[in-house]
């Protein structure tokens, strides 16, 4: 009576969304439908690529530039948070880990360059003590 209905004759009862195309619901123009800018499948879980939440546009989701798995995780490169562009995510240019953690070597700041972190030339360790060696301000020359 003026609904419309699915192949199997079932009239649209979820809010105007019709059917599916590969799995995912499709609206009554066609396109596919979404939740959040996400695409969403038939039982109304985000769509996902290779384990990462795709947008409309095929996009990977992210939060704060860091790519989103399916169960909210952040994803990782060699436990490095990756970003879009897949460089390891920095906080201050310095390479962050999944803990948060700032990446170090040696007990130093690591910067994304691979540089040592320095204060004033000379090297930082990790809790913000000037590096020594027996004892004496070691820079970075």
């Amino acid at each position: 009576m003026g609904k419309l209905v699915t192949l199997k004759g079932r009239p649209v009862t979820l809010m105007g969304m019709l059917e599916t195309l590969m799995g995912r619901l499709v609206t009554l123009k066609g396109r596919p439908a979404t939740l959040m800018g996400r695409l969403e499948t038939l039982k109304g879980r985000p769509a996902t690529l290779m384990g990462r939440l795709v947008t409309l546009k095929g996009r990977l989701e992210t939060l704060m530039g860091r790519l989103v798995t399916l169960k909210g995780r952040l994803e990782t490169l060699m436990g490095m948070l990756e970003t879009l562009k897949g460089r390891p995510a920095t906080l201050m240019g310095r390479l962050v880990t999944l803990k948060g953690r700032l990446e170090t070597l040696m007990g130093r700041l690591v910067t994304l360059k691979g540089r040592l972190e320095t204060l004033m030339g000379r090297l930082v360790t990790l809790k913000g003590r000037p590096a020594t060696l027996m004892g004496r301000l070691v820079t970075l020359k």
